[in-house]
């Protein structure tokens, strides 16, 4: 609720958004935790994933839309990530993911401080 924006790395189950991810966004459409919040997503599957997710990222953005989000359509990117990417330490070692998640970053803290100037 305090947050001034969110940013989702969400993985696909069977073919859609988890169930556990979406009862937690759900809960916020009656409190408006996410309404006219600056919201956006970040697919990182890999390339064996078969959809890439993108069943996953549309279920994500059809209940965000019902919550009232204001989803940052230019921050939502995909950047895949295999497993031979992540370090031991358990960060993204591929230098190109990780500067699409930087753009995905600045562009939704971008969204936030063109809203507080306004």
């Amino acid at each position: 609720e305090r947050a001034e924006a969110l940013l989702i790395c969400t993985p696909e189950y069977a073919g859609a958004l988890p169930a556990a991810l979406k009862n937690v966004l759900e809960w916020t459409i009656g409190d408006a935790g996410t309404y006219d919040k600056p919201v956006a997503w970040i697919n990182v599957a890999g390339p064996a994933a078969p959809t890439g997710a993108a069943d996953a990222h549309e279920s994500l953005g059809k209940v965000l839309r019902y919550a009232g989000a204001d989803i940052v359509v230019d921050a939502c990117v995909r950047a895949p990530v295999s497993r031979e990417a992540i370090g031991a330490d358990g960060l993204v070692t591929d230098p190109e993911a990780r500067a699409t998640i930087a753009l995905a970053v600045e562009r939704l803290v971008a969204r936030v401080r063109a809203r507080a100037d306004h």
